[in-house]
């Protein structure tokens, strides 16, 4: 998922919402990176995601998550990639129509990879 700054900071963590009340949804992985262009990332970037420490993370019905904090220079009006890997089914998406492209790979987990190739794009933003 491509996110787009409106301030820049030298530290950044995400925040993962199950708002809609749907079943736990569990997260294997999660990595932040500045973005180069497309699904591509700005080599050396990407950073790991960890929540109380752990790799993963499960958010219940109508939960909030919050990522523990990491060091990244992210500059103001400028784009991350934000890459999550769910390793089962998550139900519906809490979702809309963005004003950035997502780009999503069905097989396997992609997290801090260089890019996501052949990914479907999507106008959603989730």
């Amino acid at each position: 998922m491509i996110v787009r700054t409106s301030i820049g900071g030298a530290r950044v963590r995400i925040r993962l919402s199950n708002a809609f009340d749907s079943p736990p949804v569990a997260v294997g992985a999660a990595h932040i990176a500045i973005r180069s262009k497309d699904s591509e990332i700005v080599s050396g970037s990407d950073r790991p995601l960890a929540f109380d420490g752990k790799p993963g993370c499960t958010i219940g019905p109508g939960m909030v998550i919050l990522s523990d904090p990491v060091d990244l220079s992210i500059p103001k009006l400028g784009d991350v990639a934000v890459s999550l890997y769910f390793p089962g089914q998550t139900g519906p998406p809490t979702a809309y129509n963005g004003l950035h492209t997502s780009y999503v790979s069905k097989e396997g987990d992609f997290t801090g990879r260089p890019s996501i190739p052949d990914a479907t794009t999507t106008g959603m933003y989730y």
